[in-house]
């Protein structure tokens, strides 16, 4: 499937941007943590929760269900699903209501980190998406050199 195919493409760009978070600890810990982050919604754990989650409702149905909509195939379903569950079963451990430092440090994370990272690198390497994850990066880049 081609990507101008999606229904959705912006929600495409959502589930993108949460892996991306997902995927960075050095970013989490710098920004997810910190009492001074500008936006406490997008700097936290509450948007790829959100976006994966809530919007995708991933936690009831099978990510294969947005093949056309917001992924472009089974693989890209796959990968998504299994960030989906192993961060469900991250805020079921810890709780749903905790800092974002409980998270992170807890030994669960980095099975989230690491399906997180293995998702985003399949998106980056099908090319389909190369603007929008240069941009992601720029930013990311740029808000991490701050002080």
């Amino acid at each position: 499937m081609k990507k101008e195919k999606l229904k959705y493409p912006d929600m495409r760009a959502g589930i993108i941007a949460a892996l991306d978070s997902l995927s960075d600890r050095e970013y989490q810990n710098k920004k997810w943590c910190s009492p001074t982050a500008a936006h406490r919604f997008w700097d936290s754990i509450r948007f790829p929760e959100g976006t994966l989650i809530e919007e995708m409702c991933l936690d009831e149905y099978p990510a294969i269900n947005l093949i056309g909509y917001s992924l472009l195939n089974e693989k890209e379903a796959e990968l998504v699903e299994k960030v989906a569950k192993v961060l469900v079963n991250a805020l079921d451990q810890i709780g749903i209501e905790q800092p974002d430092s409980a998270y992170i440090n807890s030994p669960l994370w980095a099975e989230v980190v690491k399906s997180a990272t293995e998702a985003y690198d399949f998106f980056k390497k099908q090319g389909f998406d190369k603007e929008y994850i240069d941009l992601l990066k720029r930013h990311r880049d740029k808000e991490m050199s701050k002080a």
